[in-house]
């Protein structure tokens, strides 16, 4: 998954790896391997415009409990 933030502000948590605050204009990838879980840490509603990469026959994420 590649994704642009395009409105406001999402910190990632990447457990023992640390955490990340992406704002407008900022771009990434998404990491493999890795728990990780993003949340709206601004004050207004974020926008990310996000392109999944993959295939029909590979899971684009997984959920963790």
């Amino acid at each position: 998954m590649a994704a642009d933030i395009s409105e406001g502000e999402v910190t990632v948590d990447y457990g023992d790896a640390g955490t990340l605050v992406y704002s407008e204009g900022d771009a990434l990838l998404e990491v493999l391997d890795v728990v990780h879980e993003g949340t709206n840490t601004g004050s207004e509603p974020v926008r990310i415009l996000v392109v999944n990469i993959g295939s029909d026959e590979v899971e684009n994420s997984v959920a963790v409990d």
